[in-house]
């Protein structure tokens, strides 16, 4: 029986990896170590360790070390803390797996104590190129890992180009697709009475996190969308569905400046419905019955590709991710988030995009987990060292 740590620091976490959670926790030979922290207890948003108690998930262990704030120096001291808590529950624990989440600065932590305690380190998402801090962190994770589960094809070219063996690369798709087929079947109404959204109203999705590379001028990142919310809204007959950012540096900032925004603007303040927390199937349920999503969420990318939803990304934080035709990039300006609202207003839906899987990742890692032999824990950049060397030495 072969353990398997999965570390969930995050709501952002919980979507990417709920399906993998899953298909560990039923497999006949593995055993899932699940170790919850980070925002999952943060009642300001909405305390998400509820949800993943709700869908039958049992923590192994409760991480305690907490952030200070959301401050930039508070993301580093806990993201070395966390090396530390992880570091003492896997020696408690002895898993023989650990499975680090794409890009967060917390899975980071995952990636260090694993890497350095001899535990085979698997990686999701890897070989994916965007913005912000995310980018670093990513690759970071990808140098560490000995298993990657890349989502594109073209992530997994990337991996190979960045010297990775490719024996320790398995294309799976994106774990958060595994749940859409699901979040089809939900009942939009009865979902619209339970949040606060008028059941005979269209809505677009608001998602936008704060840019930690942009952190001295993140007023000037969301102030722009929404005053094009404010111009959209006298023509829009719409709900704009306000889902709180990620506890990020500035999370705080975006909140009281859209707070702000509501006491200013009545007409604005109507159509404005702000969700603090939602599970990954309800979210795919009012992702897909949405006009769009708007914002710099990777789910406008991802989920909203796989079901034809119109996406609106502003700014850098998925700069150069690979994307469907579902998506129209934008800068911080309201006049162009203004357009691009209208123009993917009258185009409606597109057509799904199997980009990042067919929905099937979880069944996929959890299968590829369970053989018998994993890969060697030394690993070796995949170059032709020799060449590179005479190369050199002329």
């Amino acid at each position: 029986m072969r353990a398997v740590a999965i570390v969930v620091l995050s709501r952002a976490n919980y979507a990417r990896i709920k399906s993998v959670l899953k298909a560990v926790n039923e497999h006949p030979d593995l055993t899932l170590k699940l170790f919850v922290g980070g925002s999952m207890l943060d009642k300001d948003n909405g305390y998400p360790l509820n949800i993943l108690s709700q869908d039958g998930f049992a923590p192994t262990s409760i991480l305690k070390c907490q952030p200070l704030d959301n401050s930039l120096p508070s993301m580093a001291i806990y993201t070395g803390q966390l090396v530390e808590e992880l570091a003492k529950l896997f020696v408690l624990h002895q898993p023989d797996v650990a499975l680090t989440v794409a890009d967060r600065h917390e899975t980071l932590s995952t990636s260090i104590a694993s890497a350095y305690m001899n535990i085979h380190l698997a990686h999701t998402q890897g070989g994916e190129v965007t913005g912000s801090i995310d980018e670093s962190v990513r690759h970071a994770s990808t140098r560490l890992a000995h298993i990657h589960f890349p989502a594109t094809t073209a992530a997994a070219n990337i991996l190979e180009m960045m010297g990775e063996e490719p024996f320790r690369i398995k294309l799976t798709g994106c774990p958060s697709l595994d749940l859409l087929s699901i979040s089809k079947e939900y009942d939009i109404y009865k979902l619209k009475r339970k949040l606060g959204i008028n059941e005979k109203s269209r809505y677009s999705i608001v998602l936008q996190h704060p840019v930690t590379t942009e952190y001295s001028i993140l007023s000037n990142t969301i102030q722009p969308t929404i005053e094009a919310l404010e111009l959209i809204s006298g023509n829009y007959e719409g709900q704009f569905v306000y889902l709180l950012p990620n506890a990020d540096p500035g999370s705080s900032l975006y909140k009281q400046t859209f707070s702000n925004s509501i006491k200013r603007t009545s007409l604005f303040s109507s159509k404005l419905v702000p969700i603090s927390n939602i599970s990954p199937e309800l979210y795919g349920c009012l992702l897909y019955n949405s006009d769009m999503i708007i914002g710099n969420s990777s789910s406008g990318i991802r989920e909203a590709s796989f079901l034809g939803i119109p996406s609106i990304n502003i700014g850098n934080r998925q700069m150069n991710r690979q994307r469907s035709n579902n998506v129209l990039d934008v800068d911080y300006d309201s006049t162009e988030i203004s357009r691009a609202f209208f123009k993917q207003l009258e185009h409606q839906r597109y057509s799904p995009s199997d980009l990042y899987g067919s929905g099937d990742a979880g069944f996929k890692i959890a299968k590829f987990l369970a053989n018998k032999e994993l890969p060697p824990l030394q690993k070796q950049l995949n170059y032709n060292f020799h060449t590179l060397y005479k190369r050199h030495l002329n």
